[in-house]
C-alpha cells in the first residue's frame, strides 16, 4: 500500500454483489496492514494509514449494505465503527498538536505562551487517547474480524 491502496477489480458486468463481495475481500484486510504499527505507537503515520483504511472499509460496508446478511453485516459494521472512533480520537489530536507546534515556532512571542499551554492540554487528552487504542485494536482479534470479513465475503458469493 505504499502508493495507495489497492484498487478493486470489478467486472462491469458483473452483478452488483459481486462488486460488493470483491471491495470487501480488498478494503478488510487493509485495516489490519497498519495495526501493529499503531498499536507500537512510534509513528503517527501508521494510526493515520490504519484510520484511513477503516474509513474506505466502512464506506464499502455502507454502499453495500443490501449485499449481506443482516445480523453478519450490522456486527462487523459496529466493530468497524468503534474501531474507526478509537483511531479518529487519536489521529484528529496528532494533527491539532502538529498544526499548533507549527503555528507556535512562527507566532509572535506574546502568543506563545498560551499556544504551549493549549499543546500541553492537547498532548494530555492524546496521551488518554493512546488508552483506547489498544482495547479498541485488540477487540479485532477477540472478535475475529478476518474471520466476520471472511464470512461476509463468501455469503456475498450467494
Amino acid at each position: 500500500m505504499a502508493g495507495g491502496p489497492e484498487p478493486v477489480e470489478i467486472d462491469p458486468r458483473g452483478s452488483f454483489r459481486d462488486a460488493a463481495r470483491r471491495s470487501l475481500a480488498v478494503r478488510g484486510p487493509e485495516l489490519l496492514v497498519h495495526r501493529d504499527g499503531t498499536l507500537a505507537g512510534e509513528d503517527i503515520e501508521a494510526l493515520h494509514q490504519m484510520r484511513v483504511a477503516s474509513r474506505r472499509l466502512r464506506a464499502v460496508l455502507e454502499v453495500y449494505a443490501g449485499c449481506f446478511p443482516g445480523r453478519a453485516h450490522l456486527t462487523l459494521l459496529r466493530l468497524v465503527k468503534d474501531t474507526a472512533d478509537a483511531l479518529s480520537e487519536a489521529r484528529d489530536l496528532d494533527v491539532q498538536i502538529d498544526g499548533l507546534r507549527a503555528y507556535a515556532a512562527a507566532a509572535p512571542v506574546e502568543d506563545r505562551a498560551g499556544v504551549e499551554s493549549l499543546i500541553a492540554e492537547l498532548a494530555a487528552r492524546r496521551v488518554a487517547a493512546d488508552d483506547h487504542l489498544p482495547p479498541a485494536l485488540l477487540r479485532l482479534d477477540k472478535e475475529r474480524f478476518s474471520r466476520q470479513v471472511a464470512r461476509l465475503v463468501e455469503d456475498g458469493r450467494r
